[in-house]
């Protein structure tokens, strides 16, 4: 059977060039992994790139989120732990606290 017989050659998807194809799908994954992962990037770059505590931690939250079965809600269950923690230190460092 053609693959031009079932419409699959007008299907935007498809890309006869296979490097282009394969540079495309790298492009959208480097960027999707990029973007998930940037709101932790910034809080190690806050805390300290080289503290060893901070790392362990950051990769311990990175993992959670891309491994466990309930992805989107341990997401969830993160940035809210996040936004805490960033509002007690604002807490802390206003002297309200």
């Amino acid at each position: 059977m053609h693959p031009k017989s079932d419409g699959f050659l007008e299907s935007p998807l498809y890309v006869q060039d296979v490097s282009a194809s394969a540079r495309f799908y790298a492009k959208i994954f480097g960027l999707h992994c990029g973007l998930s992962c940037a709101n932790l990037t910034a809080i190690l770059l806050v805390v300290g790139v080289m503290d060893l505590r901070a790392m362990v931690a950051v990769t311990a939250v990175i993992t959670a989120e891309r491994l466990a079965p309930a992805g989107r809600q341990a997401a969830r269950a993160i940035g809210a732990v996040v936004v805490g923690a960033g509002l007690f230190l604002i807490v802390r460092a206003v002297g309200l606290g």
